[in-house]
């Protein structure tokens, strides 16, 4: 509940208009959710020692359901290197961007978007396309020894 209220201070003081949070049960875990004016979803739950967070709930049920199914799990589809990293040694936090995927949701809101730019839109069309070929990015940090370290992987998509 406190990562809840942490989350909704955070978008409020983004200035992000933000509606009430809502609670459902979702792949079996009891998860808090909003979906904000311009259609983006914002799913919370926790799953052990674990926070996750997910834009849609079909993400987060997919997060949940991998933590018991290791063939449906994200390092399944990453390379040897990056599943190393993120899975090497404790993390204190791991991020995980896909950019062809960032790149089909803001094509997916890029008309509610709109009335916030005045109309005119928010990322030309030409970088959505370019996001499309980054691939995925991997980061984790770690903490040993006395030593903060931040470590990152860009692996390109075929």
């Amino acid at each position: 509940n406190t990562l809840v209220q942490e989350s909704a201070g955070a978008l409020s003081g983004a200035g992000l208009p933000v509606s009430a949070w809502q609670q459902k049960t979702i792949a079996g875990a009891k998860s808090h959710y909003l979906v904000t004016p311009i259609g983006i979803g914002i799913y919370l739950t926790n799953s052990g020692n674990f926070a996750l967070l997910a834009s849609s709930e079909r993400a987060l049920a997919d997060a949940l359901s991998a933590f018991n199914k290791p063939e449906l799990q994200l390092a399944s589809a990453l390379s040897t290197s990056s599943t190393e990293l993120l899975t090497g040694i404790p993390t204190l936090a791991s991020t995980y961007v896909d950019f062809a995927e960032l790149a089909t949701t803001i094509e997916s809101v890029k008309g509610s978007l709109a009335m916030f730019t005045g109309g005119s839109p928010a990322l030309e069309q030409i970088e959505v396309e370019r996001m499309k070929t980054l691939g995925r990015l991997v980061y984790a940090a770690t903490f040993a020894d006395s030593q903060l370290t931040i470590s990152g992987r860009l692996e390109s998509v075929q």
